[in-house]
C-alpha cells in the first residue's frame, strides 16, 4: 500500500507550474461568458473588443493558470475587408 498519498492543493497550478492548457471557445455571447468566469475566479488578461477580422473577442487565465481566448463571431467578412479593417485597426503595422 502506497503510504505516500499527498492530497490535491487547491491551486493545483503549484504542482505543475510548467503545464499550461491554451484553449479556445466561440461562445453566444463572449461578454457573459468571460464575465462569469470572472464570477468564478478567472483574471481577464484583455479585455473583450469587437476585433477586425469580425469576432468579438477576449482572454483570461483560469485559477489553475490555464489561459482561454473566449470569441462571439460577429461578421462574415471577405479577406479584402479584413485586410482594410487590420490596415484601419493597425496603421503602423
Amino acid at each position: 500500500m502506497n503510504t505516500n498519498i499527498k492530497p490535491i492543493p487547491d491551486d493545483m497550478h503549484s504542482l505543475t507550474p510548467h503545464l499550461v492548457c491554451r484553449d479556445h471557445l466561440y461562445v453566444e455571447n463572449a461578454d457573459a461568458t468571460i464575465e462569469q468566469a470572472v464570477t468564478a475566479g478567472a483574471r481577464v488578461t484583455m479585455p473583450a473588443e469587437d476585433m477586425f477580422w469580425g469576432d468579438r473577442y477576449g482572454r483570461l487565465v483560469d485559477p489553475f493558470g490555464h489561459e482561454w481566448s473566449i470569441a462571439t463571431h460577429l461578421q462574415d467578412l471577405s479577406p479584402e475587408e479584413i485586410q482594410v479593417n487590420m490596415k484601419n485597426a493597425c496603421p503602423d503595422a
